[in-house]
Parts: C-alpha cells; sequence; structure tokens
C-alpha cells in the first residue's frame, strides 16, 4: 500500500490490451493506445474506485520473458514491471484470448506466483460470451481468479473490479486529500533530458532513459515531497510537432497527453538542452 491506499499493477506481454484495460478502469484516456506492440514503456499510475474503494492503479510495458542486451530499452521495460511487481497489493495479468497461452504468459505467471501477490488473470478480447471457450487454454495457468473480458467492448469490467477490491488489504487510514499538492508539468521537445531531471528529483530511476528520443510516450505522475511540501511531478512525452518521427498515429498523440497535463498544473518547467 502507498499512503493507505491498495496497489493494483497491470502486467502481461506486449499488445494484449494492458493500456487499453487501464484507461477503462481509471475512467480516463491516460494511456496511449495503439495496435503496434511496444507503445507503453514507463510505468503509469491513476486513481481508480470502485464499491466506495479507491486505489492506485498502475499500467506497465509490455513483458520479455527472454533475456535481452544488458542496458537495452526492452531490458529495462522488463525490469520496471517487475519492480512494479513487488510494489503490488493486487497484480492483474492480461492475456490475449484470440492468441491462446504463450510462454511468455507463462513465465510472467510463474514469477507472479514466487512474489506470493494475489493475481487475476484477465483474459482480453473475449467481446462476446460465444468467444469463452477459449478461456480453456488458460485454467492451469494457477491464477486465483480467470475472467472474460473485452476492453475494447466494456465486457467483462465489473466483474474485474470486484475482484481486485476483493483482494485489495484493508486501508487503515483515510487517503490523504491531494489539496495543496503542488503539480509541476515537465515539458520540452524530445530527448532534453526532462526524464533524467524527473528521476534525479525523485532519487530513483521512475521514467525511462534513453539517448533514442521519443522513449516518453505517456505522461507520468510522479508524487514527491520535499523539505515537508507535497508535489506531483508530471513527465511528458517531447513536444515537437515540425517533427519527422511525428508521423505514426501513436506519435502524434503524444502531444495530446502533453497539452493535458498542462491544464492540470500549478506551472511548468521547461527543459531545455545548453547546446541546442
Amino acid at each position: 500500500m502507498i499512503g493507505g491506499v491498495g496497489v493494483v499493477v497491470i502486467v502481461g506481454r506486449p499488445n494484449v490490451g494492458k493500456s487499453a484495460l487501464f484507461n477503462r478502469l481509471v475512467g480516463s484516456q491516460r494511456a496511449i493506445v495503439d495496435d503496434v506492440p511496444g507503445v507503453t514503456r514507463d510505468r503509469l499510475v491513476a486513481v481508480a474506485s470502485h464499491a466506495g474503494r479507491r486505489f492506485l492503479c498502475i499500467d506497465t510495458g509490455g513483458f520479455h520473458a527472454g533475456a535481452d542486451r544488458a542496458g537495452s530499452l526492452a531490458e529495462r521495460v522488463r525490469g520496471a514491471a517487475l519492480a512494479a511487481i513487488e510494489d503490488a497489493d493486487v497484480i492483474v495479468c492480461v492475456v490475449d484470448g484470440q492468441a491462446g497461452a504463450l510462454p511468455d504468459d507463462t513465465a510472467l505467471v510463474r514469477l507472479i506466483a514466487r512474489a506470493g501477490k494475489p493475481l487475476v488473470m484477465a483474459v482480453n478480447k473475449l467481446d462476446v460470451p460465444s468467444q469463452d471457450v477459449q478461456m480453456a487454454d488458460f485454467h492451469g495457468s494457477g491464477a486465483e481468479e480467470l475472467l472474460a473480458v473485452s476492453a475494447a467492448h466494456r465486457r467483462g469490467l465489473p466483474e474485474l473490479l470486484d475482484a481486485v477490491t476483493a483482494r485489495l488489504p484493508a486501508a487503515p487510514v483515510e487517503p490523504a486529500s491531494t489539496e495543496g499538492v503542488t503539480r509541476m508539468a515537465l515539458v520540452g521537445r524530445p530527448n532534453v533530458g526532462k526524464s533524467s531531471l524527473l528521476n534525479r528529483l525523485c532519487g530513483e530511476e521512475r521514467a525511462l532513459v534513453s539517448p533514442e528520443p521519443g522513449t516518453t510516450r505517456d505522461v507520468i505522475d510522479t508524487p514527491l515531497t520535499i523539505d515537508e511540501r507535497a508535489y506531483l511531478l508530471l513527465d511528458t512525452a517531447g513536444s515537437d510537432a515540425g517533427a519527422a518521427s511525428l508521423i505514426r498515429s501513436s506519435d502524434m498523440e503524444r502531444c495530446v497527453p502533453w497539452r493535458r497535463s498542462s491544464e492540470r498544473t500549478s506551472c511548468c518547467w521547461c527543459s531545455t538542452p545548453a547546446r541546442a
């Protein structure tokens, strides 16, 4: 738990619908959704609620069981997902019901079992009840509960939320109010060091950093306390509307969360390089 609030982490291999499900659970379009695998990289955090219970919902990047080159972006995305599992009170493992059980799904469930965390498996992309027969492929997964869902069509979401909140630990205190929190957005064009600045302020790697421009895709909300004053730092994707990289739809969508983040902040911190 964080500050008396339960933590629910969404994990799964790339392109199984984690971000679409995350957006449904938190009730807003916080994560970028695209048919191309690997769009989500950093951990995204937002508050969700169900049946009078508030909790933190965390979306993670796609999990690859295979060992990638040490220090590669894919390896670090995997590491961030494993770190989120350690912080979780409940884990929602999302799988693709149309694709069936794959080795990466099995490897991830085994890791969660070793962590000893409550596990609910959401078998996604089962849009109609007639497709539920495809759940049979996952019955030996070891998950405590197996649910048919469709993030695209909102199917099975109430049942999933019931299963999640039933496994959350009892809240010891009323969650603290966000009133009085200074919200600060870190903005700037791609690859000027916004995520590095966020990590330095937090004293740990909360956002992935890479020489490749455009590593940050979504807006990352990070709570921080300095000298007993509460802040909420929002790391944003680089905004460079004239860049050729803004061709794919997911890249074009980076500008939308950037604008939304500036609308919900007290101030913006614009990061620029010493040499342009």
